[in-house]
C-alpha cells in the first residue's frame, strides 16, 4: 500500500477496505450465477 494512503484516518481506511470487499462479494455471486447454472428440476406434481 502506499504511504499517503496509510496516512489517512483509519476510519477511511477502513470504509474504503469495507466497500471494497463488500463490491467484490457481490461481483462474485453475480458471476457464480451466470457461470453455474442449476439442471433444472422435475416437475414437483404427479400428473
Amino acid at each position: 500500500l502506499p504511504v499517503w494512503l496509510l496516512l489517512q484516518p483509519r476510519d477511511y481506511i477502513n470504509a474504503l477496505q469495507l466497500i471494497t470487499s463488500l463490491a467484490l462479494i457481490a461481483l462474485g455471486l453475480v458471476a457464480a450465477a451466470f457461470i453455474y447454472s442449476a439442471d433444472p428440476a422435475p416437475p414437483q406434481s404427479p400428473v
